[in-house]
């Protein structure tokens, strides 16, 4: 749940500032304080997060093989 927050509060941040590509963008400045600390949040945020989910997905997935007895 805590991994799906900060996935929309990471496109959230492109949308209003950060740099990045998304298709709708509030801001046009990039030089305001704001956009920076926006920058430095999804480039913390890209760091890790999308690895997080696979290895969530890896970790589950060896009981979606383990067949209910019959």
């Amino acid at each position: 749940m805590a991994l799906t927050v900060l996935v929309i509060s990471h496109h959230t941040a492109i949308t209003y500032g950060g740099s990045g590509f998304w298709f709708y963008r509030e801001v046009t400045d990039s030089g305001r304080p704001s956009s920076f600390l926006l920058t430095l949040f999804c480039a913390v945020n890209q760091s890790f997060f999308m690895g997080m989910f696979f290895l969530l997905a890896g970790y589950f997935t060896p009981a979606s093989f383990i067949q209910a007895p019959s």
